[in-house]
């Protein structure tokens, strides 16, 4: 099984060339990263639960998602916007 930096560097890679890149984890977590010019977006999500704490550290680190970006939050996702 990839890494999770793995699977972070494939979907940017795919993102880049389609700009967007939908992924399910095999424990149900879902990841979508958009690059649009030079803003990205991810997110994070289960269907029922907010994302795990330790899940999203993991995920902001695998993605390089800079530590000044807040995050906008539902009952079931969580989503980081920033320029790179």
């Amino acid at each position: 099984m990839p890494s999770l930096t793995d699977v972070a560097r494939d979907m940017e890679r795919r993102a880049k060339r389609n700009g967007v890149c939908i992924v399910e984890l095999t424990r149900g977590l879902h990841l979508q990263l958009v690059i649009c010019g030079g803003q990205r977006i991810l997110s994070l999500s289960r269907p029922a639960v907010l994302p795990s704490v330790e899940e999203i550290s993991l995920c902001r680190a695998a993605f390089h998602v800079p530590a000044d970006a807040r995050p906008a939050m539902t009952n079931t996702e969580v989503t980081y916007r920033w320029m790179s």
